[in-house]
């Protein structure tokens, strides 16, 4: 989902480490350095916060926040548009839309 499509959120979520990653910096996409690790996935509907200084109030800040900045995305076309050319995941979420 990264702009040059180099990195995905599975690239550093992974489900071995409970949809977190192993190093201290995550990779982000472009010359800058990452600065924060993965956070964990697991439970996140729980959480009070969405990054350790708290600065972000929502889980839905929280996903765009990863798309702008370690992603370097900031067209929400262009994410849509490379969803839809995905026949499975078109699939998917037409099921879970279905089944809600």
């Amino acid at each position: 989902m990264s702009v040059d499509s180099s990195v995905s959120c599975a690239s550093c979520h992974l489900p071995q480490h409970a949809f977190s990653d192993t190093v201290a910096f995550s990779p982000m996409v472009g010359p800058t350095a990452g600065n924060l690790n993965a956070p964990t996935l697991a439970n996140v509907a729980y959480h009070p916060y969405y990054t350790r200084e708290g600065g972000v109030p929502t889980l839905k800040c929280r996903f765009w926040f990863q798309f702008k900045n370690t992603m370097n995305l900031i067209s929400t076309y262009l994410i849509a548009d490379r969803m839809k050319q995905d026949s499975d995941y078109v699939q998917s979420s037409q099921e879970v839309i279905a089944s809600a």
